[in-house]
């Protein structure tokens, strides 16, 4: 329970700035709600930084994907791309698989072009128009287009080769990485960066599991998504309940999944989906590293950047990025980390 007590300081910034977005149910209106999400991103491109004086570059593709249709790809890249190449993230933003776009994983992308690395920031389609698995085989499709074009983008996969992405975007990283193994694409993975993850349920976790996904109830009203919040998003994505690429905890087999960084907030119904797959691939041997935060609700670095555990949250983000980069893949799971 300690886990779910609201952190102090996110609630006094709330009262003095309360949070625009959230609270999701069955009657919200999707158009409204995509409408005001508009809004916010127009006031975040009015103030975005100028690019000519940051330390890397951003480049936009329209690829075709397997049904004909084209998505757009960003490309932030470091300026000067060494002569052996840099390592990739693919990334897939959040937003419920029904809002969301390329800014909205701007910041991660951003951070790993400042690491050296080459992000590739994927606008894969949203539901309800485009249900599951059409977020997967586009996020897929995204990943294979970077595989293919690796040398013209100044990518080096052997320096690197993750996928990744926040809340939703996360559970598309799973679900991509559960694909890329089942069709033997290669290379393979080097390491998967999953934050605020949904990619586990009550129905699909191991037996010895069931019973500790606490957090569904225990955070239902949670600040920025609640339990109801859920059930609007399955309802329009419709996630098939027993597929591996909807929760990739369902799997029978694990061989092949790479090293992943796994975040989980304290107050947030999410919580315990990412504790349990954390464990679970502990249990099938995959290296793993893990911050919890606790108090703190989903995806709240968003929310208010400048407070201090948002920069902490920053620099968490930093070395899991780091770690995922590091070399060898055999070691031992890094211990639970808790801020």
């Amino acid at each position: 329970m300690a886990l779910a007590n609201p952190n102090a300081e996110f609630e006094e910034l709330r009262k003095a700035k309360p949070i625009v977005i959230g609270g999701w149910n069955k009657a919200t209106d999707l158009t409204q709600l995509r409408d005001m999400m508009a809004k916010v991103l127009a006031a975040k491109l009015a103030s975005k930084p100028d690019l000519s004086t940051a330390s890397y570059v951003e480049d936009d593709y329209r690829i075709t994907v397997r049904d004909g249709a084209s998505i757009t790809v960003r490309i932030h890249k470091p300026k000067n791309i060494p002569g052996d190449g840099c390592p990739v993230l693919v990334a897939f933003h959040g937003g419920g698989f029904v809002i969301g776009d390329l800014e909205s994983q701007g910041p991660l992308c951003q951070l790993f072009s400042t690491l050296g690395g080459i992000a590739v920031n994927v606008d894969y389609r949203l539901a309800p128009e485009y249900p599951f698995p059409v977020p997967i085989h586009d996020s897929f499709d995204a990943v294979k287009w970077a595989v293919q074009n690796a040398d013209c983008l100044g990518i080096n996969l052997s320096k690197g080769f993750l996928v990744g992405g926040e809340s939703a975007g996360a559970d598309l990283a799973l679900g991509v990485a559960r694909l890329w193994i089942d069709e033997n694409q290669s290379p393979p993975l080097t390491g998967i960066f999953s934050s605020v993850s949904a990619a586990a349920s009550e129905e699909t976790i191991p037996e010895k599991y069931r019973g500790h996904l606490l957090s569904l109830e225990q955070n239902a009203n949670a600040p920025v998504l609640t339990k109801d919040a859920i059930d609007f998003i399955k309802d329009r994505y419709k996630p098939d309940p027993t597929s591996p690429l909807a929760y990739p905890i369902a799997s029978s087999d694990l061989t092949g999944f790479p090293k992943t960084y796994f975040q989980a907030c304290g107050h947030d119904p999410l919580r315990d989906c990412t504790l349990i797959m954390e464990q679970v691939w502990r249990d099938a041997g995959i290296p793993t590293m893990l911050d919890i935060y606790p108090g703190l609700p989903h995806g709240f670095w968003g929310l208010y950047p400048q407070a201090e555990f948002s920069k902490k949250h920053q620099q968490d983000t930093k070395t899991g990025l780091q770690w995922l980069l590091e070399r060898g893949l055999g070691e031992h799971a890094r211990s639970l980390k808790s801020h």
